[in-house]
């Protein structure tokens, strides 16, 4: 738990308000926990978070309730041209495949 009070220190210090957040799933609560118990202010505005490296969906929203600790947070996915077929490219089709 160390180094999420260092992160924590660090994203204060910086003075770094877009965080992107690289980390196993596994772990997510353990840096929001940190957060909320010794640096809150750094879950509200004007702080945003970015979960990237795949993990970030509707699941994993829900089963840690980051919705409810952190005022902003959005999360990619990796881009995966080859998944999808040319034709699935206009603009009415393309919400939908992302979602299958």
């Amino acid at each position: 738990l160390e180094a999420y009070s260092e992160a924590a220190e660090q994203i204060k210090d910086l003075k770094v308000y877009i965080i992107v957040l690289i980390l196993h799933d596994a772990y997510i609560d353990n840096f929001f926990n940190e957060l909320t118990q010794n640096s809150p202010d750094l879950l509200e505005y004007p702080y945003f978070y970015i979960g990237v490296d795949g993990w970030f969906d509707d699941a994993v929203i829900e089963e840690h309730n980051i919705s409810s600790v952190a005022a902003g947070f959005i999360g990619t996915i990796p881009w995966q041209p080859n998944t999808l077929d040319i034709t699935q490219y206009n603009e009415s089709e393309i919400q939908d495949a992302v979602r299958k």
